[in-house]
């Protein structure tokens, strides 16, 4: 069964440094229609000859407004790797809060604002 969220990006804020690029993204997703919490994500490319052409190393993470015991957010947390030309990010779900923990070792796709896990 795959579960798909519509991120709605609120900011992208880039840093170009000698040795990597770096974007940071974030917002909020949404299931259904229905806003679900807040997303960040960081995408790092590394500059020279030890990067696959076209590649960057993308961190994503989801915090829900459903609260944990103790009130911290439950959280889904992505490692993945995006294409630069086709803009299809790759990866799996390395990190979760007890509620989405059987969602670990998950594999994810994100293809502009959908994010599908199956």
């Amino acid at each position: 069964m795959y579960l798909s969220y519509k991120l709605q990006s609120n900011y992208t804020f880039s840093i170009d440094q000698p040795s990597a690029l770096i974007i940071l993204e974030g917002g909020s997703f949404s299931y259904k229609g229905k806003i679900m919490g807040g997303f960040h994500s960081k995408l790092t490319k590394v500059k020279g000859s030890g990067n696959p052409l076209g590649r960057a190393f993308v961190i994503l993470n989801l915090e829900f407004h459903r609260k944990q015991k103790g009130g911290a957010p439950h959280f889904i947390s992505f490692l993945g790797e995006r294409d630069l030309t086709t803009n299809l990010e790759n990866g799996k779900i390395v990190a979760a809060s007890n509620f989405y923990k059987s969602k670990i070792g998950k594999l994810y796709q994100r293809q502009g604002d959908i994010l599908t896990i199956g």
